[in-house]
């Protein structure tokens, strides 16, 4: 008998461990969005791209660190000796002068 993928997930436990990396205030989030620095920046940012991270995954994105890849078969392509190469897009938070930047990147 042979399972499908659907079927063979049904099946399938996880051990999941969550642990508690730290405590970022809100106004260290509110002054990142306004580009301000404060003592914890770069935890704040780090926390907005999680949160936009948790966004792409919700949407069905594939995610890697933070690139994130959509299961279309449109966005995969033959790069020879029988590799796929899967289109995707890089992004991340940066302060910047005006304010908060969104970096984003695309690539194959």
């Amino acid at each position: 008998m042979t399972l499908t993928r659907k079927e063979c997930a049904a099946h399938i436990t996880f051990k999941v461990e969550l642990s508690f990396a730290a405590k970022i205030p809100m106004q260290s989030i509110a002054q990142a969005l306004r580009g301000q620095e404060s003592e914890n920046s770069q935890e704040a940012l780090r926390v907005l791209d999680i949160i936009l991270r948790q966004h792409a995954a919700k949407q069905g994105c594939l995610l890697v660190r933070q690139s994130f890849f959509h299961n279309d078969v449109k966005n995969f392509a033959d790069v020879g000796g029988g590799v796929l190469g899967c289109r995707g897009f890089h992004s991340s938070f940066r302060t910047s002068q005006g304010g908060l930047s969104l970096n984003i990147g695309n690539f194959c």
